[in-house]
């Protein structure tokens, strides 16, 4: 049971460099992480109902290159 804010963190990598990386819960619009390759991004639990959610990541490239989504369910 999650409670308040809850950090999420990552590690994004790239053969050039990453330029951004961004998360989302569920089908909410996507909010660009804090950091590149090491990354984090803070979300408040009170936002949400109670119950399973679906949580992705994704990263872009300096090219523009956007990575496939990776998603766990929480």
């Amino acid at each position: 049971m999650v409670a308040g804010n809850l950090t999420i963190s990552g590690i994004a990598t790239d053969n050039i460099a990453v330029q951004k990386v961004e998360i989302r819960l569920d089908n909410t619009p996507w909010t660009t992480a804090t950091g590149t390759t090491a990354w984090n991004c803070v979300l408040n639990s009170s936002n949400f109902l109670n119950g399973p959610h679906l949580l992705a990541a994704r990263a872009t490239d300096t090219s523009g290159n956007l990575s496939l989504s990776n998603t766990v369910r929480v």
